[in-house]
């Protein structure tokens, strides 16, 4: 049989297992940290399996090729595909395939490439045993048919794919021809050689597509809106609705609006090639725009709203019955994505928990299903040890882990340590240069639920108390913890906190490169070593998790390094924000903001990079939310408030509802909604707002935010 070669048709006779037989959808696998197109797993499909042990390559390939998967490439492990696979295979040698190996012997590699310096890649026998991690495919983009038998394969398009992510490209008429991808660039749609990184995503809803690009000029995270000009297509801020949307037609060309319509153009481009950046214009005469070609990157879920929430929606209504039903409708949608793979059980106890239904489908919009899955995982976990009082820590954890399995993997991202330092030594290894490799791994969210149970066991006075009355502490100030190695708690809790020394000296070659139990860059280390404001105050934040237990986060300011924390006040009984080494006000102080109203706009994917990291914010917009939590019945309101927002931005955007009388229903739950608030500032700015509904709305915001508030917020109204 001959190798056939179509468009988007790739197969080898001499490697059947060169694609994976079932796709990562079917497999119920997440993206990976590499390519969208791969995903990868080590617990089989719906990541169900325990982890196995470790086996021979024959028996490898057999395990993966039964899951309807195939082993990893040595390429895709270098690009990190394993590093969320679960199992904790990070530093763990695994096996890979299509490595240039003498015969009898296959190549074996560690699960995370950041550990290639310390766990070398090497062949070994065929018939030795390591771990397994298996790959798949996003889509089959192959066929095993005999050339005779082969019937036309059709390249996927919005057409074909109602609901995905897209590259949308032409190709120049020069030779060899060069692919031209749409870019939006300083807020105008162009092209741009795709090899050059030119591209901009689209989404498509129904055969039509909306930019996939987010906001940068504003923390709260919305998309950008297409607007159509006389001859050009711009793109810009937007907050409801999704401006123009382009309309693909069976011929493959996009038309601004419907195809149909006598005034309609059409994507006009210059093919020509010989401009590094092409202009994209719109033309009346259909006979004058070329095809478009698209590369599938992904496919995208979005909320479904029932008929009865929407004509809440459109009525402008929105009470406590309003979030009820949302709450249903969030809590079905959820036990339909997570299947079979969670019980009733656990659905069960849920809604026997007073308002954690409620916190749940508070996450976001829809309910991202890592959040339950991993709620569910860890419910599992302690079994007969459960206790309610956990439930919203439990929650917050889930939550900050949703794109990987937390009962496997850290918490939370964060930076990890390298060889650098030990280069900056003069050491070619950890070992020759005397301290370890890195600071040590981040604790999985048993190890983390279980430090702190062990903590109230002890007595340990907390200054954010996390187990709390009959549900615990609320989840939304537990969501950012600043992470660190369990052991180095264990050290500071047997040796005493000491804040360290203010000083340069730690960068002395004597000092930084001494032999030592601990990373130069470890607590430890910082408190024997000392540090200025970064070191010091990541040791702060360390004191803070390990011993006086108050999840705190790093705040940037001009040319120095603080934090805050989130602790409750013993007198008062209110939730406050406290800063710690800051030398300058909030005004100029910004730290990650990650509980955007919006999971974003496309549903489950996350953001592109698949992590949560927040979008940098000022610090103003934290203390909103131990100020709303403060109030009388402050996390009820908290989380209706937060409901209403999401779902009018969602039912917005996916629905073409006008949902904004719910968002100013959110601010009667929270009148400190920060992002609210933010969305009613880029609605004036951008002028949709009359004069008279602006100045009503700045004297609002000017009477919760500064009058009535209790602690004023002086640095947004400045804003």
């Amino acid at each position: 049989m001959n190798e056939v070669l179509l468009p988007n048709v790739k197969t080898t006779c001499d490697d059947p297992s060169r694609y994976s037989n079932s796709t990562c959808a079917e497999l119920g696998w997440g993206p990976g940290k590499g390519r969208e197109e791969v995903c990868a797993s080590a617990r089989g499909p719906l990541n169900r399996l325990p982890c196995g042990s470790s086996m021979t390559f024959s028996k490898a390939m057999r395990r993966c090729r039964d899951f309807g998967a195939r082993l990893c490439t040595e390429t895709e492990l270098e690009h990190d595909e394993a590093k969320l696979a679960g199992c904790a295979l990070e530093k763990t040698l695994v096996w890979s395939k299509h490595a240039n190996c003498s015969a009898g012997q296959e190549k074996v590699m560690p699960g995370a490439s950041e550990f290639t310096p310390f766990s070398k890649p090497q062949c070994i026998d065929a018939g030795a045993k390591a771990a397994v991690v298996c790959c798949a495919d996003v889509e089959k983009p192959y066929i095993h048919i005999h050339p005779r038998d082969l019937k036309e394969r059709t390249p996927p398009t919005p057409l074909t794919i109602k609901l995905a992510v897209w590259a949308v490209q032409y190709a120049t008429a020069t030779d060899p021809a060069t692919d031209m991808c749409l870019r939006i660039t300083r807020g105008i749609l162009v092209a741009m050689p795709c090899s050059r990184g030119g591209e901009s995503l689209f989404a498509s809803k129904d055969g039509q597509l909306y930019p996939w690009e987010e906001n940068s000029g504003t923390p709260l995270r919305t998309h950008l809106c297409l607007e159509a000009g006389k001859e050009t297509i711009t793109a810009k801020t937007c907050t409801m609705g999704a401006g123009d949307r382009l309309t693909l037609t069976d011929d493959k060309k996009l038309f601004v609006g419907d195809p149909s319509d006598t005034n309609a153009r059409c994507l006009c481009y210059d093919n020509s090639g010989t401009r590094s950046m092409g202009r994209i214009f719109l033309e009346s005469d259909e006979s004058k725009c070329g095809a478009w070609k698209f590369k599938f990157k992904h496919r995208v879920s979005t909320p479904s709203i029932a008929p009865n929430v929407k004509s809440l929606i459109e009525a402008g209504e929105f009470d406590d019955a309003a979030a009820e039903s949302v709450v249903q409708l969030s809590i079905e949608h959820a036990k339909e994505q997570a299947g079979d793979t969670v019980s009733g059980a656990f659905w069960d106890w849920l809604a026997s928990v007073p308002g954690m239904p409620l916190s749940l489908a508070s996450t976001s919009f829809p309910i991202h299903v890592g959040t339950v899955l991993n709620f569910y995982r860890m419910w599992l976990y302690f079994g007969t040890d459960w206790n309610d009082a956990m439930s919203q820590l439990v929650l917050a954890t889930a939550y900050k882990g949703r794109d990987r399995n937390v009962l496997e993997n850290a918490v939370a991202f964060t930076k990890t340590f390298g060889v650098g330092i030990h280069k900056s030594c003069g050491c070619k290894s950890p070992s020759e240069c005397g301290f370890p490799a890195h600071r040590g791994s981040l604790p999985r969210g048993s190890e983390f639920l279980e430090y702190y149970l062990g903590r109230a066991t002890a007595n340990t006075t907390m200054q954010l108390p996390l187990f709390e009355g009959s549900r615990g502490a609320p989840w939304p100030l537990m969501v950012d913890w600043r992470a660190v190695p369990l052991d180095e708690c264990q050290y500071h809790l047997i040796n005493g906190y000491s804040p360290g020394e203010y000083t340069f000296r730690y960068g002395r070659h004597e000092i930084k490169c001494k032999k030592s139990d601990w990373h130069p860059d470890s607590g430890p280390r910082i408190a024997q070593d000392g540090g200025v404001c970064g070191r010091l105050s990541y040791l702060s934040s360390l004191g803070d998790t390990c011993s006086r237990i108050a999840p705190s986060k790093g705040v940037g300011q001009p040319g120095h390094a603080a934090g805050f924390k989130f602790q409750k006040d013993a007198q008062s009984g209110s939730y406050q924000q406290q800063f710690f080494w800051k030398i300058y006000d909030e005004r100029v102080s910004v730290a990650d903001w990650t509980l955007a109203l919006t999971e974003n706009l496309w549903g489950q994917h996350g953001s592109h990079k698949h992590e949560h990291s927040g979008r940098s914010a000022n610090t103003q917009w934290h203390k909103t939310v131990p100020t709303s939590l403060s109030l009388d019945d402050g996390q009820r309101r908290w989380e209706k408030g937060r409901l209403a927002a999401m779902v009018a931005i969602q039912a917005s955007y996916w629905h073409d509802v006008d949902a904004s009388l719910w968002m100013q229903h959110a601010l009667s739950y929270d009148p400190y909604s920060i992002e609210v608030w933010e969305y009613f500032r880029t609605r004036i700015q951008q002028g949709k707002t009359d004069e008279t509904q602006a100045l009503q709305l700045w004297s609002r915001f000017k009477q919760a935010m500064v009058t009535d508030a209790p602690t004023p917020f002086h640095a947004l109204a400045e804003h």
